[in-house]
């Protein structure tokens, strides 16, 4: 999965704003100061948006894994692991 910069900062923002207006409404219900809600409330966004920004980095990280393994080796014949997969599914079947 592809996804640009703007697209996953827009996609940051939004989930900040969605968390603000929860935040907010529940805080003015609550019997708290005017100082205390505005505070809670920007401490909230402000961590959303950390948060997914984190979340975006680990999993751009998490892309760039190393390639598969060749299952058919240059002579045609099954590699270990493919020969060991259908040990497993011959087992698998047995049951």
């Amino acid at each position: 999965m592809y996804i640009s910069k703007r697209a996953a900062f827009v996609r940051n923002i939004a989930a900040s704003a969605i968390n603000c207006i929860v935040t907010l409404t529940l805080l003015l219900i609550a019997p708290l100061g005017l100082a205390a809600v505005i505070t809670n409330t920007f401490l909230v966004t402000l961590s959303t948006f950390i948060v997914c920004s984190i979340c975006d980095l680990i999993v751009v990280w998490l892309s760039f894994s190393p390639p598969p393994k060749r299952i058919i080796n240059q002579s045609g014949n099954l590699t270990r692991w493919q020969q060991s997969q259908q040990i497993e599914r011959k087992n698998i079947d047995n049951e």
